[in-house]
């Protein structure tokens, strides 16, 4: 077994869609046509932890965000901005699988010989494409993680039609957590001391995570 990063993208959140005639210039306020929210809705379709990509977030726009997550063309040039190795693994959330961003990205990062991991909701896998090819994330993937999340991503109905509390945020973060200790797990079997940052308020943290911030600081942008 050989060393290798691991690339999350995705991000957690509550969508609020807007419809609009066009990209807003910077510093300009638009009137919409309409607004609606989803629980969870894109959920953490956007790129963030270990990679964050501003563009697609939604501290820099929601309207943005849900628009960016639609774009073709896109996901080469954001993949293209980071150093990868074939067979490093890129896994990406995508709680409905529909959107071309994502889809993209599981294609470009196949062709460069990435592992990509799909987490996703496979709630959505009769939902119509939003990518040119036709296909959802869950048909790109090499391997994929169901969440088992229902559509539209809301737990609890609080009135007929009306369902709040998503369950993306808490079960995705599940999910990585479990993966972060069986990677771990199997780099202690294969005799590799796994790094990982530690507590800032621990005695000796701040040390040792600086040591591990010089030395993944060229591949982990944010850091």
């Amino acid at each position: 077994m050989t060393q290798a990063d691991i690339t999350f993208i995705g991000h957690y959140g509550m969508s609020l869609l807007m419809d609009v005639n066009r990209f807003a210039v910077p510093g300009e306020t638009m009137e919409g046509t309409s607004l609606a929210t989803e629980p969870g809705g894109k959920g953490y379709n956007q790129a963030v932890a270990a990679a964050y990509e501003t563009s697609a977030m939604l501290h820099e726009g929601a309207v943005k965000s849900s628009i960016v997550e639609r774009m073709s063309g896109y996901a080469k040039h954001i993949l293209d901005n980071y150093e990868t190795h074939p067979g490093e693994v890129l896994i990406v959330f995508s709680n409905s699988g529909i959107n071309s961003l994502l889809i993209e990205m599981a294609l470009e990062a196949k062709a460069k010989g990435l592992v990509v991991v799909a987490i996703t909701s496979m709630a959505y896998q009769h939902e119509k494409s939003r990518h040119s090819s036709g296909k959802k994330l869950f048909e790109v993937a090499d391997y994929v993680i169901d969440t088992k999340i229902p559509k539209g991503d809301g737990l609890v109905e609080i009135a007929e039609g009306k369902v709040i509390a998503p369950g993306s945020t808490a079960v995705c973060t599940a999910i990585v957590n479990m993966l972060i200790c069986e990677v771990a797990e199997c780099y202690l079997e294969a005799g590799i001391s796994p790094p990982f940052f530690i507590s800032g308020n621990v005695e000796g943290g701040m040390e040792q995570n600086q040591a591990y911030v010089e030395e993944y600081r060229y591949r982990v942008k944010s850091l």
